[in-house]
């Protein structure tokens, strides 16, 4: 008998733009790349070596370069800011009975004065400085004028 599954980890970015009164005033979809060092992270959970030494994802990254995403990224091309992300909380992860896979929904708010520039790419990474993914989208002229929400969701 055939065993077949298949785990094939999958991404998007959604940006919310809001004017100062929080009202919604644009959004930026946008399909991200898990990077071989995301997938190699993932995979070092199943290792007895790592248990003790791996890192959760607890920070985003944006920066102003649309340089092509690469498997091999290890950073963002041209990094502007960094903080960490909202706390996960139980309801954040989610069994699609459709599909039977894991959402995970991950999310950051610049606030007016954080992040200001042209932004272009973004990306999760771990305390140690492990990137999980890298995405690039259409440029965002961030300004003390708004703010973002940057919302992940990652398909398990």
């Amino acid at each position: 008998m055939a065993i077949q599954d298949t785990m094939d980890i999958k991404g998007s970015l959604t940006i919310q733009k809001r004017d100062l009164n929080n009202q919604l005033v644009e959004e930026i979809h946008a399909n991200n790349t898990i990077v071989t060092s995301g997938r190699r992270l993932v995979a070092q959970l199943f290792s007895k070596d790592f248990k003790d030494t791996i890192k959760p994802v607890s920070e985003i990254a944006i920066g102003g370069n649309d340089k092509a995403v690469s498997d091999d990224d290890l950073q963002l091309a041209q990094e502007i800011f960094r903080k960490k992300i909202n706390p996960i909380k139980d309801s954040d992860l989610v069994l699609l009975p459709d599909s039977k896979r894991i959402k995970l929904t991950i999310t950051a708010d610049l606030q007016a004065g954080e992040g200001n520039g042209e932004l272009k790419e973004a990306a999760l990474f771990n305390a140690d400085g492990v990137m999980y993914n890298r995405v690039i989208f259409k440029p965002i002229n961030k300004t003390p004028d708004f703010t973002l929400t940057l919302i992940w969701e990652i398909f398990f």
